[in-house]
């Protein structure tokens, strides 16, 4: 029986790391595989899922160049080599993303695999099938590479990897080139909407995106850290101008090319994952400064607010979940990255004490972490041996419950994930059919479309809730108020 819950266990998790964007994926990686011995159960579960694909990826690679090389001796290369390739290239193509991850083959070795494929590449394209799978993986194994160069050129840490991506880049092009020669040329015959070559850019950079990669749960608060600064806020605001203007035309243009829809809920898509950045960078700032602000009222109560009272009015899950939510969230934030800290908005108006000096021009790190750990060490241990004293809920019990509450809406919807990923799969299941219904695959997109629509309606109100939370804390003090 336990056996079964474990293989149970694993096939979920299986499914998590299967749902992960290559990006998502790098950072959980070298997050976790550094400190094996003190991962909980769930996190050794995903982490010998990602060891199994990372392995996997690394035989297939042998195995494929080894394979290759010697059929190239066989009686009829060309025949022995086509009759492998469709039976193993498309796994292959798919696992090779993990190989851009791995630091013990060398770039080189990486770079070689592509120019094997250029060499077998006539012998690919004389298969109508074969060309089609390999092509739909190349093109997302050059989004990915994409994705991982752009990470690089932000991360002092891979600096040195974005060169292999662009000359990767280049080589997978100049496949795709081979292959489908056509693409830069519209399609004679039938209306075909031209975006501009930035905003296709864009629908690959953030397509290449899975929206639970956005989650402070999943990956953790200096993975999101690190990708707000690879992600400026002043570039996602010029971009989703950019987006929003090109998805409105592809609107009206579904009017009158209905082959138009893909591309339109391509687009949608994009601005999602784009927009759920943007909310990060307004709502993370917002969750850190009312944690401070809760910290600032335990260890510094407005007058006539009696702490011991307010303690009465906690209930014990409460106080549990701020020391096992809140509090690791802000204290890594200010021991691991205090440049990020520094910059929070309307910072010396919700902590005066973390500014020590009367002219407050100068942020004291230190005296912000003591009142961090001071005023949780209070929380903690005065709230243990008190019972609820009945008279309603305090006003400290209010404001770490409104702390929760933005903790959950700064990530991702449950919602929208659960309702994209079984729409994406129903358009998947629809295409693969003999003969798919053009009807029926135009009703699957535009419902995809109006999900899309809704939850950006929703992102972005979230963005206006934020920016008015921050209206209010910048002016909470003047008003006497926390």
């Amino acid at each position: 029986m336990e056996d079964k819950t474990v293989f149970e266990d694993l096939l979920e998790v299986k499914h998590r790391v299967d749902q992960m964007d290559l990006l998502e994926f790098k950072h959980q990686w070298e997050h976790q595989s550094g400190d094996y011995s003190h991962l909980t159960y769930r996190d050794r579960l995903k982490f010998t899922v990602m060891s199994i694909k990372i392995l996997q990826a690394k035989v297939d690679l042998v195995r494929t160049i080894s394979s290759i090389r010697e059929l190239a001796n066989h009686a009829e290369p060309e025949r022995a080599i086509y009759y492998y390739l469709r039976a193993n290239l498309w796994k292959f193509l798919d696992n090779f993303r993990y190989i851009l991850l791995v630091k013990d083959i060398s770039n080189q070795v990486k770079l070689d695999c592509m120019d094997l494929l250029d060499e077998i590449i006539d012998t690919i394209a004389q298969d109508d099938q074969l060309k089609a799978s390999s092509l739909s993986r190349l093109h997302k194994l050059l989004a990915q590479s994409k994705l991982l160069e752009r990470d690089a050129r932000h991360s002092q840490d891979a600096v040195g990897e974005a060169p292999l991506h662009a000359q990767l880049e280049q080589r997978i092009a100049h496949l795709i080139h081979k292959l489908e020669p056509e693409a830069e040329q519209p399609e004679t015959g039938s209306p075909k909407i031209e975006l501009p070559v930035h905003v296709q850019q864009f629908l690959s950079i953030y397509g290449a995106f899975s929206v639970s990669r956005i989650s402070i749960e999943k990956s953790g608060i200096a993975s999101i850290i690190q990708l707000l600064y690879a992600h400026p806020v002043k570039e996602l605001d010029g971009h989703a101008h950019e987006l929003s203007k090109a998805l409105s035309l592809l609107e009206r243009e579904v009017l009158i090319t209905p082959g138009t829809r893909p591309l339109r809920n391509q687009c949608a898509y994009a601005l999602i994952i784009l927009q759920e950045m943007r909310k990060m960078h307004k709502g993370l700032p917002v969750l850190l400064l009312k944690i401070l602000q809760l910290c600032s009222y335990v260890q510094s109560p407005p007058s006539g607010i009696s702490i011991p009272d307010e303690l009465a009015g906690l209930k014990p899950r409460v106080t549990n979940i701020s020391q096992k939510k809140l509090r690791p969230l802000l204290e890594d934030v200010l021991l691991k990255n205090p440049e990020f800290f520094a910059k929070l908005p309307h910072l010396d108006k919700v902590c005066p004490a973390c500014y020590p000096n009367t002219s407050q021009s100068a942020l004291d790190i230190h005296q912000a972490q003591h009142l961090v750990s001071g005023s949780f060490d209070r929380l903690f241990s005065n709230g243990k041996g008190l019972t609820s004293s009945g008279t309603g809920a305090s006003q400290l019990s209010k404001m770490i419950v409104e702390i929760l509450g933005l903790l959950v809406t700064v990530e991702p919807s449950p919602d929208f994930l659960k309702t994209h990923a079984n729409e994406t799969l129903l358009i998947k299941q629809t295409k693969e059919h003999a003969s798919p219904s053009t009807a029926k695959l135009e009703k699957l997109f535009d419902q995809q479309f109006a999900t899309y629509k809704h939850h950006l309606k929703f992102l972005q109100e979230s963005l206006d809730y934020y920016q008015g939370i921050l209206e209010h804390l910048k002016n909470g003090h003047r008003n006497g108020k926390m």
